[in-house]
């Protein structure tokens, strides 16, 4: 090999491309000769860095192999997508199906564009079999029962006639869930025979009429109330509220008193005095006038409204001492939640008011 060839092999080496595509560029150069030359120790002294100690070089080869494969692959068969596992033209790769996203396994050979043999998904395939089985079945009952009723006398034609019509207007036959009577229907995911459905909705009214019109006692307010369905407890929206709300803070303090002892005199004014006017988390003052009344007489809090934020949350057992609390805007807590603040760090939450 001349000079010449030497520089044209560091060159396209380089490059990244491998033994056998190099040769393929120098006349009168094989691959043994390319292979030989970079491995020699003259080689490896002018250029280290070309000799491909980690198979990096042959990594990028690979990954623009894989680039390359891909596009032609997802161009000759748009109903797939390239998945992994390319490592050359004659080993098995994954593909992903566009439609039902089943993953199965091809050889690469099949994206030549000589390979005129349609790629087809194993699921798809299994539920076409299992839909033209169901159609089978279908066919084979309809004409058992046409053979039995054409045995029949004169008198039975009407249910021939009926039949007929059944087998024409239904697609699917199946197996009624609550009397097992099998019948003809139109509908893939049907359960129930028409007579079963007619007995549900009549068992669907008597419940009804068992409630319907009858008033019972709020559990909130202990005003009586029109019932509007089976399982109405509350006569309105603010008192189903006011109850959860209070049934929440009854158990948030049965969960501080289970996490140690309790410090009732901590209060948003002595946080203040103690540490200042600025929120904890993000650094921003707080402000006591942003608030506002509901017309109903609700209070409603602001975001930047100051609220009592524990270091520890206390759903991981921290407790309500000074040493666990810190001023926070009520925006930022809610963001903040049951995790800590170094969870927050990890997890990069922005808080933003």
């Amino acid at each position: 090999m001349n000079k010449i060839q030497e520089n044209k092999v560091v060159q396209l080496r380089a490059k990244g491309l491998g033994y056998r595509r190099i040769a393929n560029n120098i006349k009168g150069v094989n691959r043994e000769q390319v292979r030989y030359l970079i491995n020699s120790n003259r080689f490896k002294e002018k250029h280290p860095e070309l000799v491909d100690t980690d198979n990096s070089i042959a990594n990028k080869g690979l990954e623009k192999r894989i680039k390359y494969f891909k596009n032609k692959f997802e161009n000759k068969f748009p109903d797939f997508e390239y998945h992994s596992g390319y490592t050359g033209t004659d080993d098995y790769f994954k593909m992903k199906c566009r439609k039902c996203g089943h993953i199965q396994k091809r050889n690469a050979q099949c994206a030549r564009p000589s390979r005129k043999k349609k790629v087809l998904c194993d699921k798809c395939e299994e539920k076409k079999i299992e839909t033209k089985n169901k159609k089978e079945k279908i066919n084979k009952i309809i004409n058992l029962i046409r053979d039995e009723v054409s045995n029949r006398r004169e008198h039975i034609k009407p249910e021939v006639a009926a039949l007929k019509r059944i087998s024409k207007n239904h697609r699917y036959y199946g197996e009624c869930d609550r009397c097992g009577r099998h019948y003809f229907t139109n509908r893939s995911n049907s359960v129930h025979c028409d007579r079963c459905i007619d007995k549900i909705e009549l068992e669907k009214t008597n419940r009804i009429s068992n409630w319907k019109g009858k008033y019972i006692k709020c559990k909130e307010c202990g005003k009586r109330f029109e019932m509007r369905s089976s399982k109405s407890k509350f006569c309105s929206t603010k008192c189903s509220d006011k109850n959860y709300y209070r049934v929440k803070e009854l158990r948030r303090r049965k969960k501080l008193q289970e996490n140690g002892r309790v410090n009732y005199k901590i209060s948003k004014r002595k946080l203040i005095e103690r540490e200042g006017s600025k929120c904890k988390l993000c650094g921003e003052p707080v402000d006591f006038n942003d608030y506002h009344y509901k017309e109903e007489g609700y209070f409603i809090a602001g975001p930047k409204y100051p609220s009592i934020d524990h270091i520890i949350p206390v759903a991981k057992g921290g407790t309500h001492t000074w040493d666990n609390v810190q001023l926070a805007h009520r925006h930022c807590n809610s963001v903040k939640s049951d995790s800590s603040a170094l969870e927050l760090d990890n997890n990069r939450v922005k808080i933003s008011i």
